[in-house]
């Protein structure tokens, strides 16, 4: 910010109105303002100070004290500055609280504090709050950052030279208008930590899963696996690592898929086997009983026919005589009764044994099959 001209009226020692030309001390910005003691260079300071921010540039005078004591009651107090900034050129007025005499009848009444600020292009903004925030924005600088830097009065050089770090860093990021890259720079700060934090969780999370590695003791990674539950083997290492040890455990899960396929093909060979001596040995048992059974079957066909022969024997007797003259067929019928009888006890006996050879032959014939 330069000055280029201002203007007071009624204010400080000055009763009446008072101008300064800036522009008459060349563009090069820097100015300096010498004098007798009281002779009002803090007046000019407080007026520049008071037209952009409605305060003195010293905390020990309010803005009720600014007005002249000299100046006449229809006097008003004011201070108009008109300044540059970024090549764009700014006038602001503005008056502190005070008595003045009344425009119209005698007596006095009280003037409110006001202020005005006209733009580049014409515009005005109006009442105190408004231009201070559109001088804050224009500038970017507070009252006191302003005394300390762009006005700096005696004594307050050497106090911004012995400010603290974080003083001066407020103040220079202030004129700077360094902000922006301040934001930026805290973002990047905090995103950094957040993606450092996730980072460690990453590492801590590899670092459990590398610490229950196992691998067989006959495998060429055994080495590094050791070191990886150790917590020795660089963390960008690991990921080949992991690769190598889920190959080798791929290679061995199909090893031992085929071994108990192989296992269980021999199991349902033996259980075959078994099965099929089993079911020989159960026929071979059936053709047994039917050789028994037909036995049985014989010898009772044979034993009931000689008990009924033995309990007949008289009868028979007794009937061959009696028929030995009689016809032919009635002399045989006797006979043949008991060829009958006897026949059918012998054919049980052949029966029973032809069942229990066949049964032993179809035991082996599968047997040999």
């Amino acid at each position: 910010m330069r000055p280029l001209k201002l203007t007071i009226s009624g204010f400080g020692p000055y009763a009446g109105v008072q101008e300064l030309d800036f522009e008459r001390l060349g563009r090069s910005g820097l100015y300096l303002i010498t004098g007798d003691t009281g002779a009002g260079k803090t007046t000019i300071f407080d007026a520049i100070t008071f037209a952009l921010f409605g305060e003195a540039s010293g905390d020990s005078r309010e803005p009720a004290m600014l007005r002249s004591k000299y100046a006449k009651a229809e006097t008003p107090t004011y201070v108009e500055l008109t300044f540059a900034y970024n090549g764009s050129t700014y006038t602001v007025r503005r008056n502190p609280a005070y008595e003045r005499a009344k425009t119209r009848g005698t007596g006095m009444t009280a003037q409110a504090a006001d202020a005005q600020l006209t733009k580049p292009d014409g515009s005005t903004v109006t009442k105190l709050k408004e231009v201070d925030r559109a001088i804050r924005e224009i500038i970017g600088l507070s009252r006191e950052q302003f005394s300390q830097v762009c006005m700096i009065s005696q004594g307050d050089f050497r106090r911004l030279l012995q400010a603290n770090t974080d003083e001066r860093k407020k103040i220079f990021t202030d004129i700077f208008g360094t902000g922006l890259y301040a934001s930026l720079q805290a973002r990047l700060k905090a995103e950094s930590a957040e993606l450092e934090r996730k980072s460690d969780d990453a590492r801590r999370s590899i670092r459990q899963y590398a610490g229950g590695m196992v691998c067989s003791d006959d495998s060429a990674l055994c080495a590094q696996v050791q070191r990886a539950r150790d917590g020795t083997l660089p963390t960008d290492e690991l990921d080949a690592l992991f690769a190598g040890v889920l190959k080798e455990d791929g290679a061995l899960l199909q090893a031992q898929k085929a071994q108990a396929a192989d296992v269980q093909a021999l199991q349902g060979d033996a259980v075959v086997d078994e099965l099929e001596r089993v079911d020989g040995a159960a026929q071979g048992d059936e053709g047994g009983q039917g050789v028994a059974v037909g036995g049985e079957l014989g010898a009772l066909f044979g034993a009931e026919t000689a008990q009924a022969a033995a309990d007949d024997d008289g009868a028979v007797d007794f009937e061959v005589e009696m028929r030995e003259g009689a016809p032919d067929g009635e002399r045989d019928a006797p006979d043949l009764n008991v060829g009958i009888e006897v026949a059918a006890g012998i054919v049980g006996g052949y029966l029973g044994q032809a069942a229990g050879s066949e049964v032993e032959v179809q035991r082996h014939a599968q047997q040999h099959t």
